[in-house]
């Protein structure tokens, strides 16, 4: 039996409640620690209202598939529609090719309701921070609007053949909690984005939608659950931390929580009073668009900033919030309710239109690259930073080479022959092979594991298995060919980063004294099987990791000119802090590491060790910028210029290394 669908301001004054969090934490994270889980509230709210309208009309034999899908479009794509074409539009004149074009898929993404999927997939050792994706926050739209594909049609079969609503809705829902709490345990990632982990959320407010509300209590007995219920939703908010193994259940807790201030109704203190109020409830009118236009204003501002990488300032994060709300009313009253409520068969298929239209629009940025013919940028390293990873990953020869270790990441070869030169390590090692491959005429073949080579503090069995392989290849080759090992060093003996694998985050966890031991062990290993062999062994130091992304190195200046279409960007600038770090605060982050590689080099003298910090640093600071040519690629890989400027010193150093091969 449904409620009806009666207007309650209560629950757009929860709709404020979910969206004010929300946007507050992506200004001022530190001012609330888990505003984000305003979004669990709205699947609740979503779930809620789109099943009690469509129970209802079904009860009155009025529902029809196509005229809810129509609803949703008149709903949905007015203020989406508005925000994506603006997106596009600042994108088209502020970003960089490499930018646009990552903007493009997620236009593709926003237009298509596959948000969660596309970030899902982009996770990895090369994602980028969450303020360079200008529409992240689509995630949630496009989990609510795939469920919304398939409700209506197990609602409108179970209400005609099964003629229990509520005993599937509750049966789905509990697979679909079960299904988050245990993948939580496994992959954090996929609990997050894949959309039918998060269907429980919603189904909890479909629930809801068949029952009566508070039925059996007092008033007094619902005030008091009610304000039991907001307490815990806004201790929520400033509590919960999203990397405690915990979070599952706080995020259970707030859906809880928003379920009961939703099943109570209006009749109580609490609802009638505070979520009611006028203020909360304009708010909870324009939480949509609000929601919809608050991330881009802030990302586009911390991408102006080179990343964001300092806190935003109150005042700037104040603004912004500001400009969102006003963008967000402007377009609830001129833009949303106007065409929401239009007359006329062509609205519908208008909406679709323009929604498809800007898909197309982020497949041009994405397939063109960018529109890269709108930035011109001297020297060529500047324009480096804003395309794709310069240095190959793969090559199809590899395999046919040495088919044995096909399977090892970014396995490139010189030629189909016994390589002179065998450069070992992880991405850091790969950065280096094209630069080697043209600066000596030698054959040079690469082998690279991130995390694992050439060796690390992990101690793995996949790892140690691959080494193994590695070393028993390495057999197969002349005495004389030469092994260069390098790699992230510092990650590779700690074990891991010690934050998050994106951009600008990655630096090592501290070093314990088990994955030193272990990094020690296997390194022992791998140099002593070297060693017995023979071969010339190269060590080349790692090259300082920023912590930040080098895209600050370029001044607002910079990106400006560039995107009013000045003829081109002679030189590169600094933008202040942004271009370097302290060479002091540096040496002392690397100091227990580069202990362990003394250790090494005291244990196998036959190492011969290439130190090349000082190619980035001069006695106060490393940089990513020096003499207006970029070095750096992201924070911790080095553009073509960066690494030919390392395999020059190598060669200079080791000229053996650039001679005649045999």
């Amino acid at each position: 039996m449904t409620t009806g669908t009666a207007y309650r301001p209560d629950i757009d004054g929860l709709r404020a409640l979910a969206v004010l969090p929300v946007i507050l934490y992506h200004a001022f994270p530190d001012f609330l620690d888990a505003g984000f889980l305003g979004v669990d509230v709205f699947f609740v709210i979503s779930g809620f209202l789109i099943t009690r309208i469509i129970l209802a009309e079904i009860e009155q034999s009025t529902f029809s598939l196509r005229g809810f899908y129509a609803r949703r479009v008149r709903r949905i794509f007015p203020a989406l529609a508005t925000v994506l074409l603006s997106v596009a539009l600042f994108g088209a004149v502020f970003l960089f090719p490499l930018e646009l074009a990552n903007l493009g898929t997620h236009l593709i993404g926003g237009a298509t309701f596959s948000s969660n999927f596309i970030l899902w997939t982009e996770i990895g050792y090369f994602d980028t921070s969450a303020w360079e994706k200008v529409l992240l926050h689509l995630w949630s739209l496009a989990v609510e609007e795939q469920f919304y594909i398939i409700w209506p049609v197990i609602l409108l079969v179970s209400a005609r053949r099964v003629g229990s609503v509520l005993a599937l809705s509750a049966v789905l829902l509990l697979a679909s909690l079960v299904g988050y709490l245990i993948i939580s345990l496994l992959d954090a990632d996929a609990a997050f984005y894949a959309s039918p982990l998060r269907f429980w959320e919603l189904l909890f407010g479909a629930v809801l939608a068949s029952q009566r509300s508070g039925v059996g209590l007092s008033q007094t007995a619902r005030t008091l659950l009610a304000a039991l219920a907001l307490i815990l939703l806004i201790i929520a908010y400033k509590i919960v931390d999203k990397s405690d193994e915990s979070f599952p259940c706080a995020v259970l807790i707030v859906v809880l929580s928003a379920t009961v201030l939703v099943w109570l109704g209006p009749d109580n203190w609490v609802s009638g009073r505070i979520l009611s109020n006028r203020i909360l409830v304009w708010f909870g009118l324009i939480s949509y668009p609000l929601y919809l236009w608050h991330w881009p204003i802030l990302a586009y501002l911390r991408i102006s900033d080179g990343g964001g990488r300092a806190p935003m300032g109150v005042l700037e994060g104040l603004s912004a919030l500001g400009l969102a709300t006003l963008l967000a009313f402007a377009t609830y009253r001129w833009v949303e309710r106007p065409i929401r409520f239009r007359k006329g068969p062509w609205v519908v298929p208008g909406l679709v239109a323009s929604v498809a239209g800007l898909g197309v629009v982020g497949l041009v940025f994405q397939v063109s690259g960018g529109l890269p013919s709108r930035v011109a940028i001297s020297p060529p390293s500047g324009a480096q930073m804003f395309q794709p990873y310069p240095h190959p990953q793969s090559d199809a020869t590899c395999g046919k080479v040495v088919p044995e270790l096909a399977d090892l990441w970014a396995c490139v070869s010189s030629a189909a022959a016994p390589p002179d030169i065998v450069l070992i390590g992880d991405s850091h090692a790969n950065q280096y092979y094209l630069a080697l491959s043209a600066q000596t005429n030698k054959t040079v073949l690469n082998l690279g594991v991130p995390g694992c080579l050439p060796f690390n503090g992990l101690g793995t069995a996949d790892c140690q298995d691959k080494q193994r392989r590695v070393l028993t290849y390495l057999d197969t080759l002349p005495r004389d060919t030469a092994v260069v090992l390098t790699g992230y060093f510092s990650v590779l003996s700690a074990g891991g980063f010690a934050g998050e694998n994106i951009e600008g985050s990655r630096v090592a966890r501290p070093l314990n004294a088990q994955a030193r031991g272990i990094f020690f062990k296997n390194a022992q290993g791998f140099l002593s099987r070297l060693a017995e062999s023979g071969k010339p062994v190269y060590w080349l130091q790692d090259i300082p990791d920023l912590m930040d992304r080098p895209i600050g190195c370029l001044s607002i200046d910079n990106r400006i000119v560039a995107h009013l279409r000045a003829a081109r960007i002679e030189h590169l600038t600094a933008a202040g802090d942004d271009c370097f770090l302290s060479r002091a605060g540096y040496e002392t982050r690397m100091a227990p590491y580069d202990a362990l590689e003394r250790d090494l080099f005291d244990a196998f003298a036959m190492v011969r060790v290439l130190f090349i910090r000082d190619l980035f640093c001069d006695a106060d600071r490393c940089y990513a910028l020096r003499r207006g040519v970029l070095l750096y690629w992201n924070s911790d890989h080095l553009t073509i210029d960066g690494a030919s400027l390392v395999v020059d010193r190598l060669l200079q150093r080791f000229p053996e290394l650039r001679a005649d091969p045999r």
